[in-house]
């Protein structure tokens, strides 16, 4: 098991180190079009997940109502003119960010759906929703992201079904119940606590993205290497005169040659 967490703001670097000496592979943040103060994964906050040595996945979430009419745990929300402006919306964040191509993004389905809003096996509003994402993605002539799908397991299981779509990162119902189909992460444990924050506790099976130019190792690099001039300043300007001497030396005896 590959453990991830997910929360709703961001953190200080320290706690993002602390995740990592505590056995955490990586984070999922979320994008909300920045409509709640540190809600929306930014790429400062990207790079300092990277620098920790995690990895990141996304999931869009608009501001649950404060400016919005209807938001993800409200059926009425789910429409295909909805999904489509969440896609957008979500593909600008995610680079802002500076998530690469060829990662999900997951669009959060966070309730339970009513039975009456099922026909048969269908949800019509979902079916709406998710088919003005993909419609919206093949308009602007493809992303470069996976559309994937946050929600219970059915309503993945559903998504999965009508539409192909085979990133989904499942909330059960009946946990600790495991999934019963192939999932990138799937969240088992809400409320835990890790380095003093709350978080949900997710099984990651598809690693997620970091910011390879702010790895943890090229900073280390970066300290190491400026301590090092700090401590040995004189030696290394030893150095240099010596270096210089020997250019000016190589460059008499090319222009000597020369005559030759």
């Amino acid at each position: 098991m590959s453990l991830y967490l997910d929360f709703g703001r961001r953190q200080p670097v320290a706690t993002y180190a602390c995740f990592k000496a505590n056995g955490v592979s990586g984070v999922a943040r979320y994008l909300d079009g920045h409509r709640v103060l540190h809600k929306g994964l930014t790429r400062e906050e990207a790079e300092d997940i990277s620098a920790a040595g995690l990895r990141i996945h996304t999931v869009f979430e608009t501001s649950g109502g404060a400016d919005i009419d209807g938001f993800p745990q409200n059926g009425d929300y789910f429409t295909r003119e909805q999904g489509g402006r969440d896609w957008i919306e979500a593909v600008v964040d995610a680079r802002a960010a500076g998530q690469p191509e060829g990662f999900p993004i997951f669009l959060a389905v966070d309730l339970h759906m009513p039975s009456w809003t099922w026909v048969g096996s269908d949800n019509p509003r979902l079916r709406a929703y998710f088919a003005g994402a993909t419609q919206q993605d093949r308009v602007i002539g493809g992303s470069g992201y996976f559309i994937g799908c946050y929600g219970p397991d059915y309503v993945c299981a559903f998504i999965r079904d009508t539409f192909g779509i085979t990133h989904l990162w499942p909330w059960l119902p009946r946990p600790p119940a495991r999934p019963d189909f192939a999932y990138d992460l799937w969240q088992y444990e809400n409320g835990a606590s890790i380095c003093g924050v709350g978080v949900d506790r997710n099984d990651c099976q598809l690693d997620g993205w970091r910011i390879e130019e702010a790895s943890m190792d090229q900073y280390v690099t970066k300290a190491e290497l400026e301590a090092f001039i700090a401590d040995n300043r004189a030696t290394l300007e030893a150095m240099k005169a010596v270096e210089t001497k020997a250019i000016e030396a190589l460059r008499a005896i090319r222009d000597a040659l020369k005559d030759i």
